[in-house]
Formats: C-alpha cells, structure tokens, sequence
C-alpha cells in the first residue's frame, strides 16, 4: 500500500494524511486556538527561542554520552568536553546530571541503550495520521524492563511530571509501530527539582524507584499503567478527530494566557465579542 504525502495539519482532505509531533499534540491539548495560530493562523512567525529552552537543548546534548555509561571514566572525559563546548559545565544542572545517573544505574542495575535521541516517523493507518517524534532515551535492564526515558531541565513538579506522562505515552504508542519493544516503565530525569513535597509524595509509592542528588534534582522511574495508556488513547483519537474537523476554540484562562500565551494579543478581542473567531473565516 502507498502511503499518503503528509502536509500541513490545516490542508487534510481526504486525500491528505495529518501529522502530529508530541509538542503538536501537547499543544493542541494545551489550547486548540493556540495550536491553530502556531502551524495555522501564523505559521511563519516563530516566537524566539528562551534562554530556558537553548539551556535545556545544551543538558540534553551532554546527556546523550552520558546516559550510554554514565559510571565509565572514558565517557564521563567525553562528557566534560562536550559541557565545555556548550558552555553548561558549571550549570547546577549538568553537574547533578553525572551522579543521578550513577546512582541510577546503582537503583535499576545495569541496563543496554536501545535509542538515544533518534527522530523517527510512523504511521498509524487506522486513523490515516503520521506520527513523529525524538525519543531521549529507551533502555533495556538485565531483569528485562523496558524503560522509556525522558529528560526535563527547569522546574518539575507533579503538574510538570503528569504532562511529561502523557509525552512518554504518546511516545509508548509510537513504539508499537516500530521494532522497538513496548514500554514497561517510564523514566523521568530532572536535574533541576527541588520540589520537596513531590520528593515526599513519589517516595511513599512503593512502585516507584526515585533518587536525589544532594542539593538538587531527583529522578523517578515508574511502571507504565493501564490508567495511563487508556488516558492517552481517548485524547489521542479525540485530538485527531478535532484537528480533521478543523476545530480550534480557545481554551481561555485569564492567568496563563495573559501571561505564557505568545498569542494572547490575537484572542483577547474575540473572547470580548469585539472580532469574528478566524478559524471560521474562509
């Protein structure tokens, strides 16, 4: 079977496959307006990346020869080149970064790298839609879990970690559509936590492995849960239904979007009747 071209998300007709990035369906889900502006509306306006967002690409490019054996002395000389070159080798961050993975392979034993930053597409013929995305990590340990990893520089509490959650199974759905095996744990790093009350909560749950290191940042790795794949697979085919339907409402907060949304200056006069929604304008 010939698989159809993909374009861009507003052009689906039937004969055209939609395609979804984990950041597109997290944005969609976030606001559908705001997701319309952003590949729709305005797509060859892009916001400026943040000095938050250069640093977290910096953390993960050192991340990468790091996680392959984080306690072999040749690999962490390779990863103090590469913090050097990125100018992070004197971030809090990427300094907490060598001992939670130490300490982790300590926790969850020794494990074989099966991905590492590898962007890959599939295609979900039951929906007619793409899928894409760029996996940080999924490793394999000696007892046989799967763990599919996920790294998040900046704060990280139990909002951040319950969307992270939703990431790593539309991740897990991607995976069936691949060689790679299915996920059986979720594996998230945060070098910059310093959330005690989460720290509380995730070492109360039994099923968790969870370390710190001394000043800051945790890691916490988790069994992947029913709850969750059955969770992500109703947004998942709400989310491709909507976007087929062309339906983009706004998801108005009078905080977050007056403060976070780069669009907030497009919405605010029709929220208040004073313009037509475009969406709807041909």
């Amino acid at each position: 079977m010939t698989q159809p071209t993909t374009y861009n998300p507003h052009e689906v007709n039937e004969d055209v496959s939609l395609k979804i990035s984990k950041s597109s369906f997290m944005l969609y889900n976030q606001c559908p307006r705001k997701y319309w502006w952003r590949f729709v509306g305005l797509p060859d306006i892009r916001p400026p990346r943040t000095e938050s967002m250069i640093r977290g690409t910096k953390i993960h490019k050192v991340m990468e020869p790091l996680i392959v054996a984080p306690n072999d002395p040749v690999v962490r000389e390779e990863t103090i080149k590469v913090a050097v070159e990125e100018k992070v080798n004197e971030d809090d961050g990427y300094l907490v970064m060598g001992d939670l993975l130490s300490m982790l392979e300590e926790k969850i034993g020794k494990y074989k790298l099966l991905m590492a930053e590898q962007k890959i597409t599939v295609y979900d013929e039951r929906l007619d839609v793409y899928l894409v995305g760029a996996m940080d990590g999924l490793l394999e340990t000696e007892d046989g879990k799967i763990v599919l990893v996920e790294l998040k520089t900046g704060n990280f509490n139990s909002g951040k970690m319950s969307r992270t959650r939703r990431e790593l199974a539309f991740y897990t759905y991607m995976l069936e559509f691949t060689e790679f095996p299915r996920p059986t744990h979720f594996l998230y790093i945060a070098p910059d936590a310093t959330d005690e009350k989460l720290l509380a909560t995730l070492e109360g749950q039994k099923k968790k492995v969870v370390g710190t290191g001394l000043t800051q940042g945790m890691f916490v790795m988790e069994p992947l849960s029913l709850r969750t794949v059955n969770a992500f697979m109703k947004a998942y085919e709400k989310t491709v239904a909507d976007l087929k339907n062309k339906d983009f409402p706004i998801k108005w907060n009078d905080y977050f979007c007056t403060q976070y949304c780069d669009y907030v200056i497009q919405c605010e006069p029709e929220t208040m009747g004073l313009a037509e929604d475009p969406t709807q304008i041909c």
